[in-house]
């Protein structure tokens, strides 16, 4: 039924019904108004400690108890002047710094009103009771719409559960119920009820879009058209886009929400909403939809990552669930089933987060929220992506094509901050757990349980970054200095040789192999030795050790002749762990470009370089130059970068960092380096010409994937370095 306001009353008498007070105050204390500060977390990350104007005695208190919030006791979201009320209430409770702007105040209505319940506002003729002045016996006076409910004030409107056909694998069709239907608020019932008379006949007012929005729903007939603007009009209200703020959770602060103005317009939120109207939780689309909605409807601070996909997250709930018995074999026939399984509804990379000391396992920390490559880069790899996922139907783990399958899907999907095989590897294993079946018969298993327990030890002993992990006694944190290239070498070559011999090696033996090792993963300003570390790592090498038959353990290709003392075994596994000279392996290729080589895609992709306005980054380094090198026993590698100080500085900093010796390209003798405007930009050019050449390193010593490598000869990346250095020095782009 529609809201028309209550006429007033021609007879003496209250013009509304009394609320009771423990109404008000527990929706005082629902509200945050308790404390009597201003609360506004609009501009800070806090909320404002200020105290608030209403909560001394005065006008405005007066205002805020006798007014303001008994008019809001009863109502709901449906209810169409509750957020008229909220925002006059947010602006009478503020205090004089986040009172007068929309910014402000608009932020706290939005989180205000997940406090009332959603669901239809339905209206009923109260007569105010005698306790109130009036006279329920004589009604002599017009009664006064009050909401239905008001007896039990404040509940949610029940709505019978809704049901579904489901098809049965014997070809029954059985009927459930809803779960869980739309979550809503409720707060306790106060003790008095209001006397619910049969509603009036009222006068017809002026119609409203609202006005007649609800009719159409309270029996009326009604054009799909109409349902359909009532529909999205609903949902709108419900997810919070009725109003013009982009309403995302702070980086700070995710209790708190964004006040700067929505970037979605009105025609495109909408065809994005009608298809959500009718959506349950269980649909597979659901997740891409609201995921297209939080895209469209954020500021431009909070369209990515983690903002947009805690949004959806919240969203979701607000979707009823089903109890739908689902066979678990259907989810792997079709491709949209498996979107669902393996996690990529909701357009965002998912990998696992870098694996350092502070996160030591990635298969439990948190995930990647930034945008798939697919969502950045459009149709072709979207369409690559759906193939992947059709070769996957109906396989098992027993598959032997599945695994690569699973790695080449990883490696398409994710960001640009987690490429190559290493990330997808990690991904694949947790994906390849989700299929049905045995163990995957391509998969990598010993039957030697030796090299099982080398394998354990290895993982267990390699530092996993390049900065020492010791805490400064003058900060309380982790030092995070950088350790040379040439020592993480030394630690991984020490880790493999206790690996190979920790089986035969006593205690003794393989404390002091444990000692060096833990003082050659620090700093130079960090020497004293951990024994508590050190005591860890013995006990959690025994543990894997511990059911191997030591008689039997080979002592590998290094093994040595026993030794008589510990310290001339110390003495000989140093030195035989201790690298000579720079690493000259090859170069650890994790991933290739695969953007197209021909002139056209080429100039394409420089030309939307080129045209770009320059970024707050690019600004910052005025000045600068650009070089390449390659390193020895990899000509056919070149590293292109740029540097704001000197080049041969750079380049001892790279030889020493990544423990490789440095030839340089360009300039060939760092004193004839060329200086241009905006060096990064220039740098982006030269990849961009050459985006279709890129690969990406791993580098063991500095723990460090680069992804400024490209696989050219040397003439040809001077080519384009002095071709973009001449462009650039003509200040294309208005350096003053």
């Amino acid at each position: 039924m529609s809201w028309y306001p209550a006429s007033p009353a021609p007879s003496p008498g209250p013009a509304r019904p009394v609320v009771s007070a423990a109404a008000v105050a527990q929706l005082k204390k629902d509200l945050g108004l308790l404390n009597g500060k201003c609360g506004s977390s609009s501009t800070k990350p806090w909320p404002c400690k200020w105290d608030s104007p209403a909560a001394a005695p005065g006008l405005n208190k007066t205002k805020v108890d006798g007014e303001l919030l008994p008019a809001l006791v009863g109502l709901t979201r449906a209810s169409p002047n509750l957020r008229r009320k909220l925002k006059e209430l947010a602006q009478t409770w503020h205090c004089d710094h986040h009172n007068n702007k929309d910014i402000r105040v608009g932020p706290r209505v939005e989180l205000w009103l997940a406090s009332f319940p959603s669901g239809n506002t339905t209206m009923a003729a109260v007569t105010p009771p005698a306790s109130a002045g009036g006279n329920s016996k004589a009604q002599n006076h017009e009664p006064v719409l009050v909401l239905a409910q008001v007896g039990v004030l404040l509940s949610p409107p029940t709505t019978p559960p809704k049901k579904k056909n489901v098809h049965t694998p014997g070809g029954s069709v059985t009927t459930t119920k809803a779960t869980k239907p739309y979550p809503t608020l409720s707060f306790p019932t106060p003790t008095k009820s209001l006397t619910v008379g049969p509603a009036p006949a009222l006068p017809s007012p002026p119609a409203t879009p609202y006005h007649q929005a609800q009719a159409t729903t309270s029996g009326a007939l009604a054009s799909a058209a109409q349902r359909e603007a009532t529909a999205v009009r609903r949902l709108r209200a419900r997810l919070g886009l009725d109003s013009r703020y982009c309403g995302s959770g702070k980086k700070d602060n995710p209790d708190g929400s964004c006040g700067c103005s929505s970037a979605g317009k009105d025609g495109e939120i909408d065809k994005l909403l009608v298809p959500l109207a009718t959506l349950e939780l269980a649909d597979p689309d659901l997740e891409d939809l609201l995921d297209e909605v939080a895209d469209k409807w954020h500021c431009h601070l909070h369209a990515w990552g983690h903002y947009k996909a805690d949004r959806v997250a919240r969203w979701m709930t607000l979707f009823p669930v089903y109890d739908v018995p689902i066979i678990a074999t259907d989810v792997y026939k079709s491709s949209r089933g498996l979107r669902k399984l393996l996690g990529l509804r909701a357009w965002t990379c998912g990998s696992y987060m870098k694996k350092c000391e502070t996160n030591p396992d990635p298969l439990t920390g948190p995930r990647c929220g930034a945008k798939s490559t697919p969502y950045r880069k459009g149709d072709r790899n979207k369409a690559a992506v759906d193939e992947i996922l059709e070769s996957l139907v109906g396989l098992t783990r027993a598959s032997p094509g599945l695994r690569a399958e699973l790695v080449k899907l990883a490696r398409k999907w994710h960001c640009d901050s987690h490429p190559g095989v290493v990330y997808a590897e990690d991904r694949a294993r947790e994906w390849l757990a989700l299929f049905p079946g045995g163990p995957p018969a391509a998969a990598i298993t010993t039957t030697d349980p030796f090299d099982e327990a080398r394998t354990k030890i290895k993982e267990l002993l390699r530092p996993l970054s390049s900065q020492c992990p010791m805490i400064a006694e003058s900060t309380g944190k982790r030092c995070q200095k950088s350790i040379a290239g040439r020592n993480m070498r030394h630690c991984d070559n020490l880790a493999d040789e206790i690996a190979r011999l920790a089986v035969n090696l006593d205690d003794a033996k393989l404390k002091v192999s444990l000692e060096n090792l833990d003082l050659l993963g620090r700093c130079a300003a960090h020497t004293k030795l951990d024994a508590a570390w050190v005591a860890k790592w013995l006990s959690q090498i025994r543990d894997i050790t511990r059911n191997l038959p030591r008689a039997a353990a080979p002592a590998g290709p290094s093994s040595m002749p026993t030794l008589q003392s510990v310290k001339e075994f110390e003495q000989d596994i140093y030195s035989r762990s201790t690298p000579s000279g720079y690493d000259e392996s090859p170069l650890r290729i994790v991933d290739r470009s695969d953007e197209p080589s021909d002139h056209a895609s080429i100039r394409q992709r420089v030309t939307s370089k080129w045209r770009e306005p320059l970024t707050k980054e690019e600004q910052a380094v005025e000045r600068g130059f650009l070089y390449a090198y390659t390193v020895k026993e990899n000509p056919k590698y070149v590293k292109i970068g740029y540097t704001s100080r000197d080049v041969a500085t750079r380049h001892i900093e790279w030889q020493t960092a990544c423990d490789r010796q440095v030839a340089a390209a360009y300039p060939l003798d760092p004193k004839d380096a060329v200086m241009v405007p905006y060096p990064r930009r220039a740098e982006a050019l030269c990849h961009a010409e050459l985006e279709h050449c890129r690969v990406r390193v791993a580098c063991g010593p500095c723990r460090a994937q680069h992804e400024e490598w490209f696989e050219v000869s040397g003439e040809v990346a001077v080519d384009v370095i002095q071709k973009w250095t001449k462009r650039m020095a003509k200040n294309p782009y208005g350096m003053v």
